[in-house]
């Protein structure tokens, strides 16, 4: 997460759709040396996406493990409250709402590597717009209501999120991702591994939940490499070499095609 965006406040947005209406955009980092943020509450709905950091979200009696990627729906004038797991200063996008009808269906939900990419991307396209003064309601709008489709979609109703959660060749492909050595994975690898032509495992893959086998392995790597990189003494190098790139420069571009940033850029925040 870049300087280009770190500073991404939008009020008064006054966004409005059927089932919709959205009042603000902020980008957030907790700050300082807190461990928490202290329970509090808003006279708004409130949904949180996190690109940083690991720990809990207290929604009234409800404990939400976070992570990259986790997203946080808060209803108006819930307690709420954010404790960290690491020493690393948690990122999230804070969106505001008088209705977000959408996000009625669930109180939390996981992005997809794919889905946290393409949303900071369309930060990254605000962060632009501000710094070459394009940011026109329409031009904003379109980007915020691109990243709220994104949610939706991810989101979808309870019956479909069930029907999703049963994915047994995505699950049997990501536990060798989790088990495995990220430096030595590879589609043809994951793929023998579990017995299959990686033609025949894609395909399987496509058909259940719409990836590939050098998806998931990317999801995987970019959120290892997030991690690493949020540490302070971490060096990029090594940090590429910690995933199975070894050529620093491939590793920067690669990091760049996944989040829209360098590393150097999406670590000076």
């Amino acid at each position: 997460m870049g300087k280009l965006y770190q500073d991404i406040l939008l009020e008064e947005l006054d966004i409005r759709l059927p089932g919709l209406h959205v009042q603000r955009l902020a980008l957030h980092q907790h700050i300082g040396d807190a461990e928490k943020v202290k329970p509090h509450s808003h006279s708004c709905q409130q949904i949180l996406l996190y690109f940083r950091g690991r720990g809990v979200q207290r929604v009234t009696d409800k404990r939400i493990p976070v992570r990259r990627g986790t997203v946080v729906n808060i209803r108006a004038r819930e307690e709420h409250e954010f404790i960290k797991e690491r020493d690393v200063s948690p990122v999230c996008l804070v969106i505001d709402f008088k209705c977000a009808d959408f996000a009625k269906r669930y109180h939390s939900m996981q992005l997809s590597g794919d889905a946290t990419n393409r949303i900071e991307q369309a930060l990254y396209r605000l962060g632009r717009l501000h710094v070459r003064a394009l940011d026109t309601p329409l031009a904003v709008g379109a980007e915020i209501l691109g990243i709220l489709a994104i949610m939706q979609i991810e989101g979808g109703n309870p019956g479909e999120m069930a029907a999703a959660r049963v994915h047994p060749v995505t699950e049997e492909v990501s536990c060798v991702i989790r088990n495995g050595d990220l430096t030595m994975l590879s589609p043809a690898i994951i793929a023998k591994q579990i017995g299959k032509s990686v033609d025949h495992l894609n395909r399987q893959l496509k058909r259940e939940s719409g990836v590939t086998i050098g998806q998931l392995l990317s999801a995987a790597r970019l959120e290892e490499a997030s991690d690493l990189l949020s540490q302070p003494n971490a060096v990029i190098g090594e940090v590429a070499a910690a995933i199975g790139y070894l050529d620093q420069n491939y590793f920067s571009r690669w990091f760049r095609q996944q989040t829209g940033q360098t590393p150097t850029e999406w670590r000076s925040l």
